[in-house]
């Protein structure tokens, strides 16, 4: 957004620019800007944060941080207004958010994310543009993948299938070709053999789909983390 449009103050739900002894005990700084947050709320969520603010080499004196891999002061005011519960995703912002979410290992930001991602998704008129979009996105994330599969497993025709591929396919980057791909072969693998009835996910099972397939990724990456400790 450009300095033009709307100013800070209207573009977000919360403020951390303002200490308050009583509710914070750290200030965070992300591309020269500070946050103040409550180190015990952060670790709640964040593994990321559990350890740097509690963990075995961390300094419990310490009130200030400069937070060297977060580059986007913005992206980091969404992500706290996400794990502070505010609903405040949008297409603008889900990619930054989903970021945040997973360098800093915060399972409730990556949920949010998906779920408002399904949700479009899942609306009658969202164009093929837009779910490929999204297709992109689901192949960037580790943590997107059973994403990326539900959204394949969705599309149940050659005929929905040609609809999101573009017309100029030199505009796919190498993951999103590679995913396209196998889903075509399936389609030719299913063609020679006999039709099955396929049955429709709803929102919540899909979405449980999702995060189950979401968790498992983070078991084994948490698993990976303590054989390298």
């Amino acid at each position: 957004m450009s300095e033009s449009s709307s100013p800070k103050k209207m573009k977000f739900t919360m403020n951390f620019n303002v200490q308050d002894e009583a509710l914070n005990d750290v200030c965070l700084i992300v591309a020269n800007q500070k946050f103040y947050c409550s180190k015990r709320h952060l670790a709640k969520h964040s593994t990321y944060f559990k350890d740097l603010f509690f963990g075995e080499s961390s300094d419990a004196e310490k009130t200030g941080y400069i937070l060297e891999n977060v580059e986007n002061a913005d992206d980091f005011q969404y992500y706290l207004e996400v794990i502070n519960g505010v609903a405040c995703i949008n297409d603008s912002n889900v990619v930054g958010i989903l970021q945040l979410g997973d360098a800093l290992d915060t399972h409730v930001a990556v949920a949010r994310c998906i779920e408002y991602i399904l949700s479009e998704l899942r609306k009658s008129n969202c164009p093929a543009e837009k779910k490929l979009e999204y297709l992109k996105i689901s192949t960037k994330f580790i943590c997107l993948e059973g994403l990326k599969n539900a959204m394949m497993d969705e599309i149940d025709s050659p005929v929905e299938f040609k609809q999101l591929v573009p017309t100029d396919m030199d505009e796919l980057d190498k993951e999103t070709s590679n995913v396209l791909l196998r889903k075509a072969l399936d389609f030719i693998d299913a063609s020679l053999r006999p039709s099955l009835q396929r049955r429709e996910l709803s929102n919540t099972e899909l979405f449980m789909r999702v995060m189950e397939c979401h968790k498992g990724i983070q078991e084994r990456m948490e698993n990976r983390r303590a054989r390298n400790s």
